[in-house]
């Protein structure tokens, strides 16, 4: 008597993907049906090769002669198979991506974490991670997800495993092999799928794919939020902003003063220490100034500039910076001018429309903050005052070292000293250098108990799996 057998293949797995612990009966019977798979699967015609998987059957306590014929429908993708013999047979279903899947014996995934050319503005702003996996050699992308502070328990062994189980394209399945250029990646990866050769090496396609991404992004980010961006910023931030910066551009420091010279600025109110001011514009264009985070990040952007090509920017900056400049009225958005003028923000001259720029160290211009605007029109106040006083002796170049503090607006101090260097001749201390206004956002994993589950997704004790690796 014949007998249809109906199989769901992932009823025999683990959350991890891998063959469950089984009883001593089931055994043989999964290891039956996935020799079943693994044979029509390898095969390129999608049928069971002739003599491959023998009939397991036992009829009168005698073994079936039979071979058994199997082959894949192609509308529903499941397993239909027979031994001619006896007629016993059934269906296999959900059997990609597991295991048996002999389709996937040479397929290599690229996977890696690149810090977004965009920044969350909800909140605080930051640059979340992207995380990409594509499959070669076509470069098909088979996720793609977007990591933020929010996501403390995210695992990319996880990740990767609900991939597998529900690529973007295509049904599922699992690799050979995966190429990943960091280490701490393979090391989670490799905790998760032991099965699975992980290589650690350059993922140059994986950096085309992302270019692509950036440059889309860029594309689509091209929305005006105006100066105070929707109400992030308050309006009386930037009216301070213009104030000082009409009287800025009116003293015009760059026609005094040679583009290398560089000044220290320290505003305890603002956590700013040591930091370094250099007037750009002596040969009248881009007026205005850069503020580092430190001496050695300005000399960092120095050596960056210099050893970029001809009329390209460099990849690395060096440090992170802000920057006041002016622009052409005639050059700004609508949208722009009608903001000033619904604030009644004072304005210089048609030339001197003051911008705010804060630009990460790979070039990312950074969402605005209160500070930042705040930080900018504190040293644009005091600088003037600073010109005002000693501009005969930076024009002539008979300047002595001076450090001075100056109040703005706020009555915040605002100290300078001339030149930067000068610092210790007044008591300043040096602090360590510092590349960025902003501390980077890291994704922090949450501390794991020695006997909680692993969060590689391996399913074993983190002490007996990944603890010590």
């Amino acid at each position: 008597m014949s007998r249809l057998m109906v199989t769901d293949l992932t009823h025999f797995l683990n959350e991890a993907g891998s063959v469950a612990e089984l009883t001593a009966r089931a055994k043989p019977l999964v290891a039956y049906l996935g020799s079943i798979v693994r044979g029509t699967t390898e095969s390129a015609s999608g049928h069971l090769p002739d003599g491959a998987v023998r009939c397991r059957r036992r009829p009168g306590r005698k073994r079936c002669p039979g071979k058994l014929e199997a082959r894949i429908e192609p509308k529903t993708a499941e397993i239909h198979w027979r031994c001619p013999v006896c007629w016993d047979g059934g269906t296999i279903d959900h059997w990609e991506g597991t295991p048996w899947d002999g389709r996937t014996a040479v397929a290599e995934w690229i996977g890696g974490h690149f810090t977004a050319p965009f920044f969350i503005t909800e909140g605080t702003p930051y640059r979340p991670d992207v995380l990409f996996w594509i499959e070669m050699p076509e470069m098909v992308i088979l996720a793609t997800n977007i990591i933020g502070p929010e996501d403390q328990d995210f695992s990319d062994a996880g990740y990767l495993r609900q991939t597998m189980l529900n690529p973007a394209v295509g049904p599922p399945r699992r690799p050979a092999r995966l190429r990943v250029a960091d280490e701490n990646l393979a090391m989670e990866l490799k905790g998760a799928f032991p099965e699975i050769e992980i290589v650690v090496a350059p993922t140059l396609e994986l950096d085309e794919i992302f270019e692509h991404f950036t440059k889309a992004m860029s594309r689509s980010a091209e929305q005006l939020e105006g100066y105070t961006d929707g109400g992030r910023i308050s309006s009386d931030a930037f009216a301070a902003l213009f104030r000082a910066a009409g009287i800025l551009y009116g003293v015009a420091p760059w026609e005094r003063t040679p583009d290398d010279l560089l000044i220290r600025v320290d505003i305890p109110s603002m956590d700013i220490e040591a930091g370094c001011i250099s007037i750009i514009g002596s040969l009248g264009e881009s007026l205005g100034f850069l503020l580092f985070p430190s001496i050695d990040g300005c000399e960092a952007f120095g050596r960056a500039a210099k050893a970029a090509e001809p009329g390209s920017r460099p990849a690395d900056l060096g440090t992170s910076f802000l920057s006041l400049s002016f622009e052409r009225g005639a050059d700004l958005h609508p949208e722009m001018r009608r903001e000033i003028a619904r604030h009644d923000w004072p304005v210089r001259s048609p030339d001197a429309y003051p911008d705010v720029d804060h630009r990460e160290r790979d070039g990312t211009p950074r969402p605005l903050t209160e500070k930042d605007v705040r930080v900018v029109s504190a040293c644009a106040l005091s600088l003037s005052s600073l010109f005002a006083k000693h501009g005969y002796e930076f024009e002539s170049g008979r300047l002595e070292p001076i450090s001075e503090s100056w109040l703005d607006d706020d009555d915040q101090e605002v100290r300078f000293t001339v030149p930067h260097s000068a610092g210790p001749l007044f008591g300043l201390r040096e602090p360590p250098p510092r590349y960025s206004w902003q501390q980077p956002h890291k994704r922090n994993r949450p501390k794991v108990s020695r006997n909680a589950p692993c969060p590689c997704g391996s399913g074993k004790k983190y002490k007996k799996c990944c603890m010590g690796k």
